[in-house]
């Protein structure tokens, strides 16, 4: 009995990768700057970060209203830091993804929102 291999990425992940391609560079091109909201960082973004993660909604990584830009070490901080996250409008659970709350999120995420010392030291580290 011939056994033929099995495809590396199914057909659906493929067109999704393709798409999700397409609108993180449209998101990258809207959005050119870290939108991390610490004042001290002016780097360019690299990443595309969702604030509903793909595991609690599926199909959340290609929703472009999810989307914020963040450089590498800012990304990598609002992933290890799931409760400041959720605090600072990095973060959303799936039933808070409506209209009103992503409007509250963004709003959290603006520089001026945070006035807690010790938070802005936390901002200001994860850029060290």
């Amino acid at each position: 009995m011939k056994r033929s291999p099995l495809r590396p990425i199914s057909a659906k992940r493929r067109a999704e990768t393709d798409l999700r391609r397409e609108l993180r560079a449209t998101q990258l091109n809207r959005e050119p700057y870290c939108e991390c909201s610490t004042e001290g960082c002016k780097h360019l973004a690299s990443d595309v970060h969702e604030i509903v993660r793909r595991s609690q909604r599926p199909g959340a990584h290609l929703e472009p209203a999810l989307f914020v830009s963040l450089c590498r070490p800012c990304h990598a901080w609002v992933t290890t830091h799931p409760v400041w996250a959720m605090h600072h409008g990095y973060a959303l659970h799936q039933w808070e993804a409506t209209d009103g709350n992503l409007e509250k999120a963004r709003r959290l995420r603006h520089p001026s929102s945070c006035r807690d010392k010790k938070c802005m030291d936390d901002h200001m580290k994860r850029l060290t």
